[in-house]
């Protein structure tokens, strides 16, 4: 049996493949619709998009970033493993019919009206509702699988999933079919069921192989399960609120669909580096940390150091890579070239890559219950963020200057700070 160090590297090699297939394809995916498409039609797409992935984050409630430090009680047996999951997945079941509700007897255009998108059709709104849940509940067995180290089986399927879907629209659009919005969306929500179908037999095989005993209930077990995903909610949405899905958001209820096109492409290109750091590095750390939770304070340590050691390699060798794209070309499509334009999309672009500088220690903090500690940065940043949407984002390189001074001085905090005790030596 391997130990929990192989188990990581084993990790981080499939991870990467996976990462680096995945998002180039996708970025590449984009990049034809981008060269392909009227603006207006890209940016409608690409606001749909962002919205969907907005969404997908809002509606696991927190329940994939509760997992983590929760793992091994979890699966300590089948009976603890159906009480604590029938316990954390109530609220996203009320939350999938709630919405399937809403869907049903009310008129979403309102909302997408706030974006630019014209006018939709109602059952095509439903296909995006139950995308979204479909997408949701992906994400969260595939964090639970993550964890349980199923890397290579979740490498496999995901890119098999990427270049089944990029197939089937460069087949259809080479083939004749114009691009429509139930083109791009259909394919993408029976893909993502049939995904969905195969995760949940890993689930349930690796269910079988636990140990039938009894479950005690500790209530105060349940009482740090949801304190510690209310505080892991929190630190999502802090993420989300400066992730590119969200500029993609702002630029189009600020501006107008052609300048989110831009704005999409362009925080796809700076999100493929972010999202494959994320998945190198961010959840096989997340997994040897939620495993090593129980191992004493000199070998978590250890551990920690070794994920954070290769955390910044990863970084560096990617924003290393990064700095031979030129934007510029892009960017010109809609935007005058100027100083501004160009300061904006640099000060933005080391906005967003700055947070995978300390995955690592985020993730020890929610693993370790400490989310609280985050949760009052995020809180902050919210707040600041809010005033300047309700301002209508004035003085746009002014303010993003300002947010990214505060989230490296967090950060910055967060990675001298420990809290992982040390082992106080013997008298």
């Amino acid at each position: 049996m391997k130990t929990i160090t192989e188990q990581f590297l084993t990790s981080i090699k499939w991870n990467t493949l996976e990462a680096c297939l995945y998002q180039g394809i996708l970025w590449g995916y984009h990049v034809m619709l981008f060269s392909s498409l009227d603006r207006s039609f890209y940016g409608m797409i690409g606001i749909l998009f962002s919205l969907l992935f907005i969404g997908v984050t809002l509606c696991t409630l927190g329940l994939d970033s509760a997992l983590s430090p929760f793992i091994r009680h979890y699966t300590e047996s089948k009976a603890s493993f159906r009480f604590l999951m029938k316990q954390q997945c109530i609220p996203n079941i009320l939350l999938y019919g709630g919405l399937l509700l809403i869907t049903s007897f009310y008129d979403l255009n309102i909302l997408f009206s706030l974006f630019g998108i014209p006018r939709l059709d109602q059952a095509f709104i439903i296909v995006l509702v139950l995308l979204l849940i479909l997408e949701s509940i992906k994400k969260t067995i595939k964090t639970f699988l993550g964890l349980l180290f199923y890397n290579q089986q979740l490498a496999t399927l995901e890119i098999i999933y990427i270049l089944l879907y990029v197939s089937t629209i460069i087949g259809l659009h080479y083939g004749g079919t114009p691009i429509t919005l139930y083109m791009l969306f259909m394919p993408m929500a029976l893909y993502c069921a049939l995904a969905i179908g195969i995760l949940a037999v890993w689930l349930r095989n690796h269910y079988q192989q636990l140990p039938d005993i009894t479950y005690m209930h500790d209530e105060m077990l349940t009482n740090r399960m949801v304190q510690s995903r209310f505080f892991g909610y929190i630190n999502q949405l802090g993420h989300l609120i400066f992730s590119g899905n969200m500029l993609v958001a702002v630029f189009a209820a600020q501006t107008n669909i052609a300048y989110a096109a831009v704005a999409k492409i362009l925080s796809t290109s700076i999100q493929t580096i972010s999202n494959v750091i994320h998945r190198v590095i961010g959840q096989p750390s997340e997994a040897i940390l939620a495993h090593a939770h129980a191992y004493a304070s000199s070998e978590k340590q250890s551990l920690f150091a070794l994920a954070n050691t290769y955390a910044q390699t990863t970084i560096l060798g990617l924003c290393m890579f990064a700095c031979a794209f030129n934007y510029q070309a892009i960017a010109t499509h809609a935007m005058t070239a100027t100083l501004h334009t160009h300061a904006l999309l640099v000060v933005f672009g080391i906005l967003l890559l700055i947070e995978p500088f300390f995955i690592t220690y985020e993730k020890k903090y929610l693993i370790e219950e400490k989310g609280h500690y985050l949760s009052y940065y995020h809180v902050t940043m919210m707040l600041l963020f809010g005033l300047w949407i309700y301002n209508q984002c004035a003085f746009p390189l002014l303010c993003l200057i300002g947010f990214t001074g505060i989230r490296i001085m967090w950060y910055r905090a967060l990675g001298m700070r420990s809290i992982i005790p040390r082992q106080r030596s013997s008298t």
